[in-house]
């Protein structure tokens, strides 16, 4: 069996810089949580993927900044941001990547926990409300502009799954987008975005939800995605997660992703 040597990544990372260790990790996301704490490194957050993928990009000659880049193209990347849909509401992203809870079935979300941090102000804790698709004309030209790719449930557990397409001109005003990112990530991501498929467009694809009939928790992903455009999903969708794709051979089935624990800063 080889073994690969441990090498270690600086990149970029808002106003500092951050230490990725290498190889990554791979396994379902459960598994990936204890590889990473057995390591005594820390989780990787979506801004903080956002970094090590617009850092790739911008290096991807080398031998560890393709292999980031190959991952992205064969398979994807988790990033550690859950995600609880309400109905009738939105979705609360909770971007505490550190102290996400996990048991055995998957993510733990409590919701009178999270509406309590949010309600304190809590910076690791966002709200997105969901987008009305209106009536009439507004309705149609709504799904004109939005794709709907999946309808699933019955009665009052119906909920439906839409595909939005995002030019970077606008994504920085994506909401969603920007809850999940940073202002500082969408960019990152909207400039990586024509570096890891054949397409040249800087398109992201946003996978979620027009609205939910229950609570839905999912976690976040980031890869290759049928289409070849760059897609953030939030939906969990198949039990990829909320995956952000950019357009490829993934299918949305598959559990199976990579994660770069990050060097603590005590061990820097």
């Amino acid at each position: 069996m080889r073994v690969e040597r441990k090498t270690y990544l600086t990149v970029p990372h808002e106003d500092g810089k951050i230490t990725f260790q290498s190889p990554p990790f791979k396994g379902h996301y459960n598994e990936i949580v204890k590889k990473i704490a057995a390591e005594g490194l820390r989780r990787p957050s979506s801004a903080e993927t956002a970094s090590l993928v617009h850092y790739a990009t911008k290096n991807s000659k080398g031998d560890y900044e393709s292999r980031i880049i190959d991952i992205l193209k064969k398979e994807y990347l988790w990033e550690f941001t859950g995600n609880l849909h309400l109905p009738k509401k939105g979705v609360i992203l909770d971007l505490d990547s550190q102290n996400l809870e996990f048991k055995s079935e998957g993510l733990v979300m409590d919701k009178n926990s999270l509406i309590k941090r949010l309600n304190e102000k809590d910076p690791n804790v966002k709200f997105v409300p969901f987008k009305s698709r209106g009536t009439g004309l507004k309705k149609l030209l709504f799904d004109i502009n939005h794709e709907i790719t999946e309808r699933y449930g019955r009665g009052e557990t119906e909920s439906l799954f839409m595909t939005t397409s995002i030019n970077p001109w606008v994504a920085h005003n994506n909401p969603y987008l920007v809850a999940r990112y940073g202002r500082e990530g969408v960019e990152k991501l909207t400039s990586s975005a024509s570096h890891v498929t054949e397409y040249t467009a800087r398109n992201l694809r946003l996978l979620s939800f027009y609205s939910v009939g229950e609570e839905i928790k999912a976690v976040s992903a980031l890869g290759v995605t049928l289409g070849g455009i760059l897609s953030i999903d939030s939906t969990g969708f198949g039990g990829a997660g909320a995956f952000v794709g950019f357009g490829g051979n993934v299918g949305y089935s598959s559990s199976i992703g990579y994660a770069f624990g990050i060097v603590k800063e005590d061990k820097e």
